[in-house]
């Protein structure tokens, strides 16, 4: 809306730019062509504190004000009613015969009202009554659809509009190049054969921050991949995610300037690197304008098609939930950095790829990570025999790992349709067997249903690893009853550990034991009744602290390593009182499956001390494999699996005394009974393989 022209040839201009770096960066083109259209007059900038250093540097202003409307952390937005009107009025804005506010948002548009110009001008907006002269519709705030204009675009229009003359827009580089300081400081060094990729991981609202940890594996990766040297950027207020950085990945490959750099200083530097990654901040915008090859991490916090960072050489990774850049995907931002090093990097590593040949695919969904998960084993074995393997983590995480390699991170529920496609696009239409388990979250069923329309040969399985109350309570047992009650309807076959458990699952259900990823091991000095025994395992309610005290009493040195479940504190105090009760029980806390090798080489004799209840009704437990696997000989209490295993374990009632543990050793073995090979994850992967071909058989006849 125009209400008058401007008539007069002006003398004296105020241009308004009050928000934060980066929508300064954008304003520049405008800025310019304020200047290139009145070379004579004296053109003033009012502008945040933060941003008098790069506005005096620019050389395109004859007078430049600072003041604080807004705090310097963009995260953190005043209110009016902090607006210092004593301080403004101290800098004596009058005279003008322009005055231009450039923000398209409302909220800076009162202070038109406060300074003394002949003709104002800025941009409309809903429920803004401010006396201007020009109102210049920006339409960057509608939430309807269509395409957006983008902010710097918006600001030369409006001051197109003002001085009636268009032009095209500028290239931002020559005016940045002004800012650089002349104080250069020392040389980035590359530090291997790779890009020098600088990063920052904040910006003035944390709702713009990609989560720190993404940062970390997307630098981990850099690093791995193509060797590259990594420069982290930031405020002073950004000190303590410089350290966390520099202690998390490999101190000789991480330059830490964070709060240590002016504008001038960042700019002189960024314009040696490779590329940037950065959140929607103005390290990122300055870096795009200096055609450095960027990718902005946008939140959508705002709109990118306005506020977007822009370059010749820049990518903007848009959140998959509006306004949360914890939902930017990784699999994104790794397709956008391969487009922007590839063609002049070459990846040190050889890049994740699929088994293109592979016949089948796995699919795993669980809520623990890959690495935590047990069914990595056969994971591992189906990887070996050519198959492609997709692990899919989601609890707090989304969390795709392929063929042992995490490919896509984001936080939150997001498994749905959209990421069905997904995964079928990168795996291929392929027969696929897809697991879920009692601990895979209500919401999959988002992610399972549309999977199975879209996969034209698949079968999905229950994994029964265990019952399903596992002294669960109250409104823990209701939900897991619901969970079982889901599971049962949407998957195709239930596959059960333990064979007992049928009578529950008496329809369409399959038997899968258990197995061991461990080798017999070469165990060098020979059985003595004087070396400890060996608990691995999970310290809970199933344990028999009372056998095991009862043991120690008798002579017989006990190691456990295992995790305790710190949500049960009567076995913590237990577990304690059994280590103070003797000097024979030694507890060797947590430990990773991947190291059992390590541990059980020390030891002849594994344990089992399971109490006889509910909890153990219906265990399967792969102790027993691996120890059997390793060469141990194995001493149970009586359960159901134990006494079905009974030709290869030795079974006891109440006690055991050190008279028959030599029997055991000396004597009675019973370990050279079992075949490692039988009892392997290869082997239950071809048993697995077998299954899923009958099923599939049945699924589509």
């Amino acid at each position: 809306m125009i209400v008058r022209d401007l008539v007069v040839m002006p003398k004296k201009i105020l241009l308004i730019k009050l928000d934060h770096i980066g929508d300064f960066v954008l304003g520049l083109s405008a800025f310019k062509k304020v200047r290139d259209t009145y070379p004579a007059a004296e053109i003033t900038m009012l502008c945040g504190p933060w941003n008098v250093a790069i506005a005096k540097a620019t050389g395109l202003f004859d007078v430049v004000h600072g003041f604080r409307f807004f705090p310097e952390q963009s995260g953190k937005w005043a209110e009016r009613g902090d607006f210092d009107n004593f301080s403004f009025k101290r800098l004596g804005l009058k005279g003008f015969d322009v005055a231009i506010d450039l923000r398209d948002a409302p909220d800076t548009r009162f202070i038109l009202d406060l300074v003394g110009a002949s003709y104002r001008a800025g941009f409309a907006a809903d429920g803004v009554s401010h006396h201007m002269d020009l109102a210049l519709p920006s339409g960057a705030y509608s939430f309807g659809r269509g395409e957006r204009v983008h902010h710097s675009t918006l600001q030369e229009l409006l001051i197109s509009a003002v001085i009636a003359k268009q032009t095209e827009m500028h290239n931002l580089y020559s005016i940045l190049e002004r800012v650089a300081s002349k104080e250069v400081p020392a040389p980035l060094l590359r530090m291997g054969r790779g890009p020098i990729v600088g990063i920052n991981c904040g910006s003035g609202d944390v709702a713009k921050n990609w989560p720190i940890r993404n940062f970390l594996s997307f630098a981990e990766r850099l690093i791995l991949e193509y060797d590259a040297t990594i420069v982290v950027f930031g405020s002073p207020s950004q000190l303590s995610e410089g350290e966390t950085i520099q202690k998390r990945l490999r101190s000789d490959r991480v330059i830490n300037l964070v709060g240590n750099l002016s504008i001038g200083q960042y700019i002189s530097t960024v314009r040696d690197l490779d590329l940037f990654v950065g959140n929607d901040t103005g390290t990122t915008h300055i870096a795009a304008c200096l055609d450095v090859p960027t990718l902005c991490l946008f939140s959508g916090a705002t709109f990118i098609e306005s506020h977007g960072a822009r370059g010749n050489n820049c990518i903007v990774v848009p959140a998959m939930i509006f306004g949360n850049a914890s939902t930017i995907s990784m699999m994104d931002v790794w397709t956008s950095v391969k487009k922007l090093l590839d063609h002049r990097f070459c990846v040190i590593k050889e890049d994740i790829k699929l088994n293109n040949e592979a016949s089948i695919n796995f699919i795993i969904i669980d809520n623990k990570p890959y690495k935590q998960d047990f069914r990595k084993y056969i994971a591992r074995s189906a990887l070996k025999d050519g198959a492609n393997i997709l692990h899919i983590q989601c609890s707090e995480n989304f969390v795709l790992t392929l063929n042992e390699n995490i490919i896509d991170e984001v936080q939150g529920y997001l498994l749905g349709p959209d990421v069905a496609r997904r995964v079928v696009r990168l795996l291929g239409d392929k027969p696929t067997i897809v697991f879920v388990g009692l601990g895979t979250p209500m919401e999959v069923k988002r992610f399972v249903r549309p999977l199975k329309q879209l996969l034209s040969r698949n079968v999905v399985y229950y994994d029964v690893f265990d019952y399903f109350r596992y002294g669960s309570r109250g409104r823990d047992l209701i939900m897991r009853a619901k969970l079982d009650y889901l599971w049962r309807r949407v998957c195709d076959r239930k596959l059960l550990l333990d064979c007992g458990i049928k009578f529950l699952y008496p329809r369409k259900s399959r038997w899968l034991t258990n197995a061991s990823h461990l080798d017999r091991l070469d165990k060098g000095e020979p059985a003595d009744i004087s070396q400890p025994i060996v608990y691995i395992g999970s310290i809970d309610e199933r344990v028999d602290f009372h056998l095991l005290k009862r043991m120690a009493l008798n002579g017989i040195k006990i190691d456990i390593f295992g995790r305790v479940h710190q949500e049960n504190e009567k076995i913590s105090q237990l577990l304690k009182e059994l280590i103070e009760s003797s000097s024979y029980i030694s507890y060797h806390g947590e430990y990773d499956n991947d190291e059992l090798p390590a541990i059980l080489r020390n030891y002849h004799v594994g344990l089992l001390p399971y109490v006889s209840n509910t909890m153990t009704k219906h265990i399967n437990p792969d102790k027993a494999y691996h120890y059997l696997n390793a060469g141990l000989e194995v001493i149970a209490t009586q359960i159901p699996q134990t006494k079905r295993m009974q030709k290869f374990v030795h079974l006891i009632k109440d006690d055991l005394t050190k008279e028959r543990l030599c029997l055991l050793i000396d004597g009675q073995q019973k370990a050279h009974l079992w075949s490692q090979k039988a009892n392997g994850w290869e082997a239950r992967w071809r048993e697995l393989k077998q299954m899923f071909q009958h099923d599939l058989n049945k699924k589509y006849r």
